[in-house]
């Protein structure tokens, strides 16, 4: 009884960004004027925004891993000649 379709507009957003649909979509699907009215309706979960940060720290040890191998790869080419 305390539930208004208001509410279950909040609730589809808030599913949505949890899926990882981007706001742009979301902002269609709803209807919404603008970036800043959807962004009102989407509510993160604290574990998203804690993946959100880790991901870029897997980022970060991808691209140390290719650097090695590509600073290796011009070692080894630079030992051929």
């Amino acid at each position: 009884p305390d539930v208004r379709i208001h509410d279950l507009r909040h609730t589809y957003a808030s599913r949505l960004v949890m899926k990882g649909v981007q706001l742009a979509f979301i902002n269609k699907l709803l209807n919404h004027s603008d970036l800043d009215q959807t962004a009102r309706y989407a509510h993160f979960t604290v574990e998203q925004l804690a993946e959100s940060v880790s991901a870029l720290d897997a980022r970060s040890v991808w691209h140390s891993a290719n650097n090695t191998e590509a600073s290796n790869r011009r070692g080894d080419f630079m030992g051929v000649l």
